[in-house]
């Protein structure tokens, strides 16, 4: 499940580390974690600093599938934490998961910035609440 509630998220992510949670499934667990926005930032700390005991737990292959979801990160602080991150790492397709998931991050972040004045006034001009979001 995905959850919202930060307490729920960060014991989700603490899971990922015990035997409750089979090694095949920490990747999948850690990826939606990173995707979703609200427990992106929660899940990305806990890589960074759980990093050896994640790496100990799955193969390398599967620390490539948890690489690929910089994707989802349309923050140009955050991609460039991750790409910082991810450079002193080595893995095989490590190297090519960053560089695409980098590209589609990048277009996010193009596209938010392109996007997010024009979308702010039309929701203004129809009455939404908090179009500064």
């Amino acid at each position: 499940a995905n959850f919202e509630a930060p307490a729920l998220i960060e014991r989700r992510l603490g899971l990922t580390l015990t035997p409750e949670v089979r090694t095949q499934d920490v990747a999948r667990l850690l990826g939606a974690s990173l995707s979703h926005p609200w427990s992106r930032r929660a899940a990305w700390s806990f890589l960074k600093t759980r990093y050896g005991e994640l790496a100990a737990k799955m193969p390398e292959n599967m620390m490539t599938r948890v690489a690929g979801a910089v994707g989802s990160f349309c923050d140009a602080e955050l991609l460039a934490d991750a790409q910082r991150f991810w450079s002193d790492k080595h893995a095989p397709g490590l190297a090519r998961r960053i560089a695409l998931g980098s590209e589609d991050a990048q277009q996010c972040i193009a596209w938010k910035k392109r996007e997010a004045a024009p979308l702010s006034a039309w929701l203004r001009a129809h009455g939404h609440q908090h179009a500064e979001r």
